[in-house]
């Protein structure tokens, strides 16, 4: 829901909510995620923690430096992922998710580069030639 909420925003133009909503809805994730775990404490209530507050971080980035947080959590996120299964399908997934996290990355560094040049960066394993 906040993911759409927050792709509402970006296409419409329309405001970011204000700090205390931003507040309340906080406050309630952890709430809702402590009535539905019986705890905050653990691995299932943990990366669902770490979830929510991650759509919640993208409802208020107002930032450059926003974004590169997110894109962080973004990993980390892929890594909690592997909590729950190391097979190789998830893992080629989340080798994906790195990788379009890792193109939002440089594509916020350099904004005027086009985005195919963006995504051969993370994708190859060789260093940028020197111009």
């Amino acid at each position: 829901m906040f993911l759409f909420w927050r792709g509402f925003i970006a296409l419409r133009g329309a405001p970011l909510p204000p700090r205390w909503q931003l507040i309340v809805l906080t406050v309630g994730t952890a709430v809702g995620v402590f009535l539905s775990y019986r705890t905050i404490l653990g691995r299932d209530p943990g990366v669902t923690l770490l979830v929510m507050l991650l759509f919640l971080k993208l409802l208020e980035t107002r930032a450059t430096r926003d974004v590169f947080v997110v894109a962080f959590l973004v990993y980390f996120v892929a890594l909690a992922n592997f909590f729950y299964s190391q097979s190789i399908p998830i893992a080629g997934l989340m080798l994906v998710t790195v990788i379009v996290a890792t193109t939002a990355l440089v594509a916020f560094s350099a904004p005027r580069r086009p985005i195919v040049e963006d995504l051969k960066r993370p994708a190859s394993c060789s260093p940028r030639p020197d111009r």
